[in-house]
């Protein structure tokens, strides 16, 4: 182990405690952990949202609120903060996209993602390619476009994923599954209507 980094139940313990000082008011340990979680929260938003500016805007606002509200999280509950943190920007992600006119263009949301550094599909040759990628899994049902994000991109235990989505591991699997099989028949699709043109 890294001599920088902490165990993870150390930093469970550890938030906790930030917790607890946050319920009491202090700054420096609001602003630890933002620090700690915010880019984890903003990877979330962004692969959910497609767009940066939305992502950067959301996350900011969900820490806002917690401040304001520190007893939203309940350490003593057994969750850890990331997995509640979780949960909070996929609802909140879900709410933004509820309210995007339906005309509005996947492509331009995509679009936003050309920059993204894809550990999943890193074997797929091209930035045209992974902007293919990009906007199939943007088109991807909700709950599936949320699986992908947790296991793959954020690199979370199924179990972990499995609660932060309020289901069982079983169901992830599943809608893993179901995700690749659509990615892969979308893509599929794309290449023939390429070598068709």
């Amino acid at each position: 182990m890294a001599s920088g980094s902490v165990p993870k139940q150390d930093r469970q313990q550890d938030d906790a405690a930030l917790a607890r000082r946050i319920m009491a008011g202090e700054h420096a340990a609001f602003e630890t952990l933002v620090r700690r979680h915010s880019a984890a929260a903003f990877r979330l938003a962004w692969r959910l949202l497609g767009s940066r500016e939305e992502a950067e805007d959301l996350v900011q606002t969900l820490f806002v609120r917690y401040w304001h509200k520190p007893q939203a999280w309940n350490p003593e509950d057994g969750s850890r903060f990331s997995t509640w943190l979780y949960r909070v920007v996929m609802n909140a992600a879900t709410d933004v996209l509820r309210k995007r006119r339906p005309s509005e263009p996947v492509e331009r949301h995509a679009a936003s993602l050309r920059d993204a550094r894809v550990d999943l599909f890193q074997h797929l040759a091209g930035m045209q390619q992974r902007q293919r990628v990009q906007r199939a899994i943007l088109a991807l049902p909700e709950r599936q476009r949320q699986a992908i994000a947790l296991v793959y991109y954020e690199q979370l235990p199924m179990k972990q994923a499995a609660e932060v989505m309020q289901t069982t591991p079983k169901a992830v699997e599943s809608l893993l599954g179901r995700a690749r099989a659509a990615l892969k028949a979308d893509l599929s699709l794309n290449e023939l209507i390429e070598e068709a043109s």
